[in-house]
């Protein structure tokens, strides 16, 4: 997917509210938050992400960041997390506490 979206279009928003989404039929979240560069608060405890396969560069370049916590994210099907924090400069708190990466076959 290739992000279309050019300088003076761009999102300016800091924090995202996306704690109802519904997430459980999702299989691809690659480059889901990919370039929101002011966001700074992203609450994602409630998504469901059993099923998701492709998680690669979802937080890429999410350089005003500073805090995420996908502990609940359940990764045990996720083949693919290529560069999925890449960029996050300000990240000081990431919790990737029960990350499954049994089945990721792409990281770099």
């Amino acid at each position: 997917m290739k992000n279309t979206m050019n300088k003076k279009t761009k999102i300016k928003i800091k924090t995202k509210y996306v704690s109802k989404f519904v997430t459980n039929n999702v299989i691809n979240m690659s480059r889901m938050f990919s370039g929101c560069t002011r966001l700074e608060t992203l609450n994602i405890l409630s998504f469901e992400t059993q099923n998701v396969r492709d998680m690669s560069y979802m937080f890429y370049y999410c350089t005003n960041l500073t805090n995420l916590d996908v502990s609940k994210f359940n990764t045990s099907n996720v083949t693919n997390m290529n560069s999925m924090f890449s960029y996050c400069s300000n990240i000081t708190s990431l919790n990737l506490l029960n990350f499954d990466t049994t089945n990721v076959i792409q990281w770099i």
